[in-house]
């Protein structure tokens, strides 16, 4: 099923022919937050923390990157029913973004678009405009799901929704440059085939040049050595006929680029089947003996990461989420299991670590401590995750003197501490500190070319 909004195709993925499939539902009552979200298909819905007249509730979505859901058909509408049904969510009536403001019976939605009129989405009778000329927002009934106008200053909560668009992120150490993420190797230097194997057993390949604007990539990244590169191009099986080390042809467009050496590919003394970015050609392409040893460039194929809600930092598969809120450690985990079906971030690396200060940092937090899913409550000094798990000890991480269970003898959680280093300090859970979330699954999948 597609939905054409904004010449943008949201696929969505949330029901078979058997019932609902993957989907998740999230409900509670913190601060009358009610979240439904879709982890199989490529939307996301929440409903806003409290109740609002209509175009408060419209500016709440955008506010976070969203837009009140838009009912465009009977699929869409069977998929939300879903979802709202499921979660048991007591909400009396959720706005959604249709509206005739401007002129009676002529709904259209957010984006001024006029919707079509579906009479199996309306409640018998509706839209009726309320008799008085002031019933011009569109409304989904709680009891029956079902579409009813009412009038656009009455106080509900609204309905917002937001596509998961797709993320691409690389390994650590690469960058990416028009959907493929590239490496350069300096050391050890390897002859052709062994840079191959190198780059193969990283689940990669060597880099493939398909026109300049790669070629131009590669070469401003280059580190200012004096060596030549390998790149993924050579013609050992047939003189002539260069081919990428995935078998495909070098496309004849690529010749007429001025990306070669002067006189090249020459072929000097009938055993140069192998290219490189050539340091004695200002780093233009040439065909040199395989058995040469150069640094070489590595390419892979990036995952793709399904779209983080609203606010959230993706990486290698988990969402991070930075809060507003200071809060003790128990409420900050049940916010973080609430509001995104995670927990409090389970640290257990220093690249983790990294990660969260560098977030911290992009959003003004990094003068702030921060809860992190680390507790020994059960039993002193047996640290385990939020999750049950056990952690193990990394004295790195933690701050000289840490943990120390305190004067108190009741310093059973931990923070961040933005005032040691940004290491890790045990401290009273009862304390009340930012903190960070961490979606527990991200969906995600090979990338394509």
């Amino acid at each position: 099923m597609s939905i054409f909004t904004n010449n943008i195709t949201f696929l969505f993925v949330l029901i078979t022919i058997s019932g609902v499939c993957g989907i998740d539902i999230q409900s509670g009552a913190f601060n009358n937050l009610a979240v439904v979200s879709d982890q199989v298909g490529n939307m996301y819905y929440e409903a806003n923390e409290k109740k609002q007249i209509f175009q408060e509730a419209s500016n709440y979505c955008e506010t976070n990157g969203l837009r009140l859901v838009t009912l465009t058909d009977l699929e869409v509408h069977k998929a939300l029913k879903t979802l709202l049904s499921s979660s048991n969510i007591n909400f009396g009536g959720l706005w959604i973004g249709l509206h005739d403001q401007q002129k009676e019976r002529d709904f259209k939605f957010m984006d001024g678009k006029t919707a079509p009129y579906i009479s199996e989405l309306w409640l018998d009778g509706q839209p009726d405009n309320g008799g008085q000329n002031k019933d011009n927002c569109a409304r989904i009934r709680s009891n029956d799901n079902l579409l009813a106008d009412m009038d656009c200053n009455y106080n509900y909560f609204g309905i917002c929704e937001a596509p998961q668009i797709e993320i691409p992120e690389c390994p650590s150490g690469y960058t990416l440059f028009n959907s493929i993420c590239y490496k350069i190797h300096d050391f050890p230097t390897q002859t052709f085939n062994d840079s191959r194997l190198f780059c193969e057993n990283a689940k990669g390949m060597l880099a493939r040049v398909p026109n300049e604007q790669v070629w131009l990539h590669l070469y401003n990244e280059l580190p200012k050595k004096d060596m030549s590169y390998w790149i993924g191009m050579t013609d050992e099986a047939e003189e002539g006929v260069w081919r990428y080390v995935d078998g495909k042809k070098v496309p004849q467009s690529f010749f007429n680029d001025n990306l070669w050496g002067v006189g090249q590919p020459d072929n000097y003394g009938n055993n140069q089947h192998c290219c490189d970015m050539d340091v004695n050609a200002q780093h233009k392409i040439k065909d040199i003996r395989c058995s040469e040893t150069n640094g070489f460039i590595c390419e892979i194929i990036p995952n793709v990461i399904k779209g983080c809600q609203s606010g959230g930092k993706p990486h290698n598969g988990i969402c991070y989420y930075l809060t507003d809120y200071k809060k003790p450690f128990l409420t900050s985990e049940q916010f973080c299991e609430t509001k995104y079906n995670g927990s409090l971030v389970p640290l257990m690396d220093t690249e983790t670590l990294q990660i969260i200060r560098k977030f911290a940092d992009e959003n003004g937090k990094i003068y702030e401590d921060l809860w992190v899913g680390l507790t020994d409550e059960q039993i002193e000094g047996q640290w385990k995750f939020v999750n049950g798990s056990e952690a193990k000890f990394n004295p790195k991480m933690w701050a000289n003197n840490e943990p120390n269970d305190g004067n108190s003898g009741n310093e059973d959680c931990v923070i961040i501490d933005d005032q040691n280093g940004y290491k890790l300090q045990d401290t009273d859970c009862s304390s009340e500190h930012s903190f960070i979330c961490e979606k527990l699954v991200v969906s995600t999948k090979k990338g394509k070319e």
